[in-house]
């Protein structure tokens, strides 16, 4: 006996159900494997690239924290408050902080647990006890704490790596106490098309100049970059925080590879060139912010009571 019609028409569409079943697990598996090949990615980085060591990085730590410090002590936050560093690397700002609030804490969160182990050895060769440090995920982190309960927090250089970066800021919002303040750096769509044309990488220009995500140069890792148009709309509008000001850092320089790079590149110039520099990038810092390697966002939270 011959089957029915409607049974070869179910055989059929079961066959082809099972072949979009599969073919939906092969993707959810290779994006699961790049998550994590990113992930391992930007650990190993973290292995070669000393975030508190680095010639270049300290100058850039001196930018930063010029622009941080100002901000402190002219909204006459606590020295003895508590604060976090999120994505905080081996420690390079999560230490000035310490010094700063020497009668507070800071609680220093990165996923990269060699990168912990050496903000921990870091702080204790300088005699740094007010500082605690966890080897975890930075959104698991927040949500395990109390609403109100930080008096500042410092989000810098991680936001163009993690694609994720709104729901980490909006528990940011949510654990800051009122007037507490938030400076957080983004890379700028700028620093991203310049990068593009200076490697003649021009495939990557669209998605550059009509996106916010996305693998740049062939990469797993899914980069995200703005505008500070789009900063100033995330800050005051999504998130409601008053945004204070926004500042470009690294204007006129930048690490290898950068696109600044090509401006000037800090350890390769003499103290007096750098001193000079850092005067021309912090008094430009913020007529142009999109202009810098990174983009400082400044924002305070709204006492609503």
């Amino acid at each position: 006996m011959k089957p029915s019609v409607l049974l070869l028409f179910c055989i059929r569409f079961f066959k082809k159900m099972l072949r979009v079943l599969i073919a939906m697990e092969k993707r959810v598996a290779k994006s699961a494997y790049h998550g994590l090949q990113d992930r391992a990615g930007i650990i190993r980085s973290t292995l070669k690239h000393n975030m508190v060591f680095s010639a270049d990085e300290q100058y850039y730590q001196e930018q930063y924290w010029h622009w941080i410090l100002t901000y402190l002590d002219g909204n006459n936050l606590p020295s003895d408050g508590t604060y976090l560093d999120l994505g905080c690397g081996q420690g390079r700002l999560s230490m000035p902080l310490a010094k700063w609030c020497a009668k507070g804490k800071v609680v220093g969160v990165d996923f990269s647990s060699r990168a912990i182990d050496q903000a921990e050895e870091y702080a204790l060769k300088v005699g740094l006890s007010n500082i605690e440090y966890h080897a975890q995920e930075m959104l698991a982190f927040l949500r395990s704490k109390n609403s109100n309960s930080f008096d500042g927090a410092m989000f810098i250089e991680v936001v163009f790596f993690m694609p994720e970066y709104r729901s980490i800021l909006q528990e940011i919002q949510r654990v800051l106490k009122p007037k507490g303040l938030l400076f957080a750096s983004f890379r700028p769509q700028y620093f991203y098309a310049l990068h593009s044309v200076n490697n003649r990488a021009f495939d990557d220009v669209d998605a550059v100049l009509h996106n916010r995500v996305g693998g740049l140069g062939g990469q797993n890792t899914h980069f995200t970059w703005q505008t500070s148009g789009d900063i100033k709309h995330l800050m005051e509008n999504e998130l409601q925080f008053e945004l204070l000001d926004m500042y470009g850092i690294g204007c006129c320089s930048g690490l290898k590879g950068d696109p600044h790079e090509d401006i000037a590149r800090p350890s390769l110039l003499s103290n007096d060139e750098r001193k000079k520099l850092m005067e021309v990038e912090i008094a430009m810092a913020r007529s142009v912010p999109d202009a810098g390697r990174y983009i400082l966002s400044v924002a305070l939270k709204k006492d609503v009571r």
